[in-house]
């Protein structure tokens, strides 16, 4: 039984030796990798293709889009080369599949995503957890792809330029969201805490080497004292108040864990 599957190059062939694996049935797959290559040169109708692939896969829980470049490499050093490789024209046509041909709940993307040529025709709904690695803002094209996502209960985003560009999240609003990641992101104080208050089933926030371009850190944990309920805040890494350009004092994650440590939410710090 294989539990996962990886293709690069996607083409007709690829259908083929998934559909005779010598492996057994793939009925039971779990995780699909599939390596952006030139589809459009492979295949006529890459479209119908992906949804044959993924009608022989029926089990699967996971869909992972990365670069073709990246697999060559050992996975702890395939992270670092996620910041350096787009992932191409290819995406919008795994996300039309998906649309209409898979039960897949988790959507991961290893790779540089800019969202300004992706297209998407209707909502994910089936998608409840994604994970971006490197998402190249501009803040109005990256917030319209989110919304694209409205069942989303896990959401892990990396900037792909460290402290430089701006996410605004105060209009993004998921009913169901209970865990949230961002990474190497600017943000304003009043934009996150407005987030939060206005997700009720968020129960753990992640930060990490975040800077906030409006307010400050040490006033961020003091005003969600006023929040009355329930949610872990984990802090990683190193923090400023100010964007890369105008680079402010450092804030260490355990400078952070003193500040609020009398706060009556949960609280853990990585340094």
């Amino acid at each position: 039984m294989t539990q996962k599957v990886f293709i690069s190059n996607f083409c007709p062939k690829s259908i083929r030796s998934i559909a005779h694996s010598p492996y057994g049935s793939l009925s039971q797959t779990k995780e699909l990798v599939l390596y952006n290559g030139v589809w459009k040169g492979r295949c006529l109708n890459p479209e119908l293709y992906l949804r044959n692939l993924l009608f022989y896969l029926p089990s699967l829980q996971s869909i992972e889009l990365s670069h073709e470049y990246i697999k060559r490499y050992p996975q702890t050093h395939a992270k670092a080369l996620f910041p350096l490789y787009t992932v191409g024209n290819s995406f919008t046509t795994v996300l039309r599949a998906i649309e209409d041909s898979s039960k897949a709940k988790k959507l991961i993307i290893t790779g540089v995503l800019d969202t300004r040529h992706i297209q998407i025709e209707k909502d994910l709904t089936c998608i409840t957890h994604l994970s971006i690695n490197a998402l190249q803002l501009s803040d109005k094209f990256a917030l319209k792809f989110l919304t694209h996502f409205p069942n989303l209960e896990r959401l892990s985003i990396q900037s792909s330029h460290h402290w430089i560009k701006s996410i605004r999240m105060s209009h993004l609003r998921w009913g169901a969201l209970k865990w949230l990641k961002l990474n190497s992101f600017c943000i304003s104080e009043d934009d996150l805490l407005d987030f939060i208050m206005h997700h009720q089933l968020l129960e753990q926030l992640k930060l990490e080497d975040m800077c906030v371009d409006a307010g400050s850190w040490t006033s961020f944990c003091l005003r969600l004292q006023a929040i009355s309920r329930d949610i872990t805040v984990l802090f990683e890494g190193l923090f400023s108040s100010r964007p890369l350009q105008r680079l402010g004092p450092i804030i260490s994650g355990q400078k952070l864990q003193d500040l609020a440590s009398e706060t009556p939410f949960s609280l853990e710090v990585c340094g």
